[in-house]
């Protein structure tokens, strides 16, 4: 025994490091004495629980490692982050509402009048008050134009949960709950194989999974977590038929590819270039490089037709007033397009570092939920590492094909900036509106793929009891900061 903690000293001082940290951290947030000890005493046996599972089960393999950590960190984040805390989930479950009401395009805006008194604003208080709220048969008006422009396909797992509560006859904010709860079940299968799927560098979809801001999304009743799991699903499928070169697609293989490019399309017409991985698949899955690319451009062809025909049918909730018009905007643009050019540089120039961090999970909720950088930058700094060593496998990725993947993240920077230029930012603005780092979440699985560039020696093993206990102390922290915000 005593040799074998001798052998384990390191992970074992890690372990402490991290509990340590976190009762600093802990220490500082605002709230009540008793309430922070409590939070300590949890920390200890939690990262204590996980610290010696991970010991033993190490060569776990990584997509049931993930089913044993999400599990019960997603669930704690269900039930601590309170419906309508994270960024638009009110018109998020208004669009979820109308659509288990069989409207998959908005065309009455009146609904149960309990709605006004059932979403809270992001406290426990008010929380615990609306869970008494019962669901009323009187209609009332409401807004949430900024939602309604979204297919349905990103709704369906939260309109499956809210439709099942109203069967049950449950009230409003339950209702809110079995959407989410729904949202992150298909996540969290979503993420499971894509985990499996991916031939190399498991490591990197697994930590992308638990970065703050992806947990946020997944508990939530936001399109954003399809989106998510939808774009990584998609990588790591392509990745791994391509890895198969041997063995010739099947109709229900291509139909898969086909169904998960759709529903990526659809969630946001900004990642369609994502579909462009497709060209990737070796001519060898085909019966000729004639067939691979009749398919592949057929099918973009009705990708593009289906999300074309969403737009015009949507296009009636774009926002529109003296300072906003996307017709005006796009005549700006292409007014001085070295102009906008300069504007785009700009906008990144300013506002890279903040989206960065966003994207990792600094600031939660309506950034009012601040996670410790003492935590974000280490995690910023591990991830792009990953994202940038080749020193444990051969990547199986020609340069051309890394030149592909950067044209696709450059096209859905483009069209994210674009998008973003043309329905928020008022007209003439020099920098573009409303962009959020979550947004750019979705490349990262692609980011981790072109960029392997750096060998390391001494070998760096990721895939290690280490990640998965700083993540589990991450998140714990999170959780914390959450909670003594929310109380």
């Amino acid at each position: 025994m005593i040799k074998n903690l001798k052998y384990q000293y390191k992970y074992i001082l890690f372990v402490l490091y991290l509990i340590l940290l976190n009762g600093f951290l802990i220490k500082n947030l605002n709230g009540n004495i008793s309430y922070i000890l409590i939070a300590f005493a949890i920390n200890v046996l939690v990262i204590g629980i996980f610290a010696f599972f991970f010991h033993k089960k190490e060569k776990m393999k990584m997509e049931y490692i993930f089913l044993i950590m999400f599990i019960p960190i997603s669930f704690a984040f269900f039930l601590l982050m309170p419906v309508s805390k994270v960024p638009d989930e009110y018109s998020h479950f208004m669009r979820s509402y109308e659509i288990s009401e069989g409207h998959l395009i908005t065309t009455s805006r009146r609904w149960d009048s309990s709605i006004y008194n059932s979403i809270g604003n992001g406290d426990y208080k008010t929380l615990f008050d609306h869970f008494k709220v019962k669901t009323s048969k009187e209609k009332a008006p409401y807004k949430y134009d900024n939602t309604s422009l979204y297919a349905f396909v990103c709704y369906i797992p939260q309109a499956f949960g809210i439709k099942i509560a109203k069967i049950f006859k449950l009230n409003i904010l339950f209702q809110a709950y079995m959407g989410r709860l729904f949202n992150l079940a298909v996540f969290i299968a979503m993420m499971f194989f894509a985990i499996k799927l991916i031939p190399f560098k498991k490591e990197c979809i697994f930590i992308i999974s638990f970065l703050p801001i992806v947990i946020q999304e997944a508990i939530s009743l936001s399109p954003d977590a399809l989106t998510i799991a939808t774009a990584t699903l998609f990588v790591s499928s392509i990745l791994y038929f391509k890895n198969k070169k041997d063995e010739k697609f099947t109709k229900i293989q291509f139909t898969y590819l086909a169904i998960l490019a759709l529903i990526l399309s659809l969630c946001k017409i900004v990642y369609l270039p994502i579909c462009l991985l497709l060209f990737l698949l070796p001519k060898e899955k085909f019966s000729s490089l004639k067939k691979k690319n009749v398919l592949i451009i057929l099918l973009a062809i009705f990708v593009v037709l289906v999300n074309l025909i969403w737009l015009k049918l949507a296009s009636q909730f774009l926002p529109s007033n003296d300072s906003i018009d996307s017709s005006k905007q796009l005549i700006h643009i292409f007014s001085c397009i070295p102009r906008y050019v300069m504007t785009i540089f700009k906008t990144y120039d300013k506002n890279i570092l903040d989206l960065v961090l966003c994207a990792f999970g600094r600031s939660l909720g309506y950034n009012e939920i601040f996670v410790s950088n003492l935590y974000i930058l280490p995690l910023v700094f591990v991830v792009f590492m990953m994202f940038l060593t080749n020193n444990y496998e051969k990547i199986k990725l020609k340069k051309f094909e890394k030149y592909f993947i950067e044209f696709i993240v450059l096209s859905v920077v483009l069209l994210l900036s674009t998008s973003l230029y043309l329905q928020w930012t008022p007209i003439g603005s020099d920098q573009i509106a409303g962009i959020q780092g979550r947004y750019f979440v979705p490349l990262l699985p692609l980011i981790a793929f072109f960029s392997t560039k750096i060998k390391i020696t001494p070998k760096i093993n990721w895939n290690s009891k280490y990640l998965y206990i700083f993540l589990v102390g991450l998140n714990y922290y999170t959780l914390m900061c959450i909670f003594f915000k929310c109380i």
